[in-house]
């Protein structure tokens, strides 16, 4: 595969380029918000289609501006592509969040890498998962079916650690999942709330600003 161009919002961690490339990452929320002011940049104004596209990524990433994650950028680039797209973000959002729950339509495997990234830490590989509901009866319905899945995916992927992480959009809080082995289960802090593997997590919204330094600070200090 030939890299032609990087546009992102995440950490660092890519693999090195055989030449040099167009490289733009910054810390906003979204990376359709830094796409759409690549638009602002050129002068060039998105159809109102691709605009609604730009605006569901940023609501979504964001959690419609909620997320520790958000910037003052993405609140004004969701302003200017709500002008063009023709919708109010507010009720692009309630569209987004309640178009379905995404345990209830999807089986635990799929629920579990549809929106999942692998990390390493020194040796350690690890996985988090995360996904929006709207509340927790879905997840405390499923919870033992997606155990089950996270450990079968960490057995194959032959990860230290894998785990899902569930947020409730209308309290803002969320609930972590975790497969992995005993020492680092029993040196999470966080509240258990249910078999030694189910943690509550108030507060916690954004699996990179919050999630993922927690869990590497935690990594850092397990034996390889």
């Amino acid at each position: 595969v030939k890299i032609l161009e990087i546009i992102d919002h995440h950490r660092l961690g890519n693999t090195p380029t055989t030449q040099p490339i167009l490289f733009i990452n910054e810390p906003v929320g979204s990376t359709c918000t830094i796409v759409a002011d690549q638009f602002q940049r050129y002068g060039l104004t998105p159809t109102p289609e691709i605009a609604g596209i730009m605006m569901a990524g940023i609501i979504s990433d964001t959690l419609h501006l909620n997320s520790p994650t958000s910037t003052p950028k993405d609140k004004d680039l969701l302003d200017w592509l709500s002008g063009i797209a023709g919708v109010k973000s507010e009720e692009l959002s309630r569209i987004i969040f309640n178009a379905g729950s995404v345990i209830l339509s999807h089986k635990p495997e799929e629920v579990i890498t549809t929106d999942q990234k692998i990390y390493t830490e020194g040796e350690l590989r690890f996985s988090v998962s995360q996904v929006e509901e709207l509340g927790m009866e879905n997840f405390w319905n499923h919870k033992d079916n997606l155990l089950a899945a996270l450990n079968d995916f960490r057995e194959k992927e032959e990860l230290y650690m894998a785990s899902l992480l569930v947020t409730d959009i209308n309290t803002q809080n969320s609930l972590l999942l975790v497969a992995g082995e005993l020492e680092f289960i029993e040196r999470v802090s966080y509240p258990i709330v249910d078999s030694n593997c189910i943690f509550d997590m108030p507060g916690i919204v954004s699996r990179k600003k919050q999630l993922i330094p927690y869990l590497t600070g935690l990594l850092e200090a397990t034996p390889a």
